[in-house]
């Protein structure tokens, strides 16, 4: 069964776990949930990709997030790395996820899969 990663699951569940490691230690929980849904996972490129979110590449040098490090936006991707598999672990989406299933089938008219499984 499916169900979806809210903010409150995100930082219960995965969160609480990620920030044991030292990298993490500095970023909050909304530092990088904000930053997966407004432009990892939540841009115009994002919504472009074949894959429903940015590269690293175009992570790193996206000037949205001049607020942030090099170093930290590199860890925020990585989080979203590991947060993308956890969800697929668990059989879980969150609500980016939703709105890639629905943009791919309205222009494209097929489900390229980004995590959503059978929505």
């Amino acid at each position: 069964m499916q169900y979806e990663v809210t903010y409150e699951v995100f930082e219960s569940k995965f969160y609480s776990r990620l920030k044991m490691q030292r990298v993490f230690r500095k970023l909050t929980a909304s530092t990088v949930w904000t930053e997966i849904y407004s432009v990892i996972k939540g841009s115009i490129k994002a919504s472009q990709s074949y894959l429903g979110y940015v590269s690293l590449h175009d992570y790193l040098y996206d000037q949205g997030s001049s607020f942030l490090s090099g170093g930290e936006k590199r860890n925020i991707y990585f989080a979203f790395l590991q947060y993308e598999k956890w969800k697929n672990k668990i059989s879980a989406f969150d609500f980016m996820d939703v709105i890639d299933h629905v943009w791919k089938n309205k222009w494209h008219g097929m489900w390229y899969g980004s995590g959503c499984g059978a929505l």
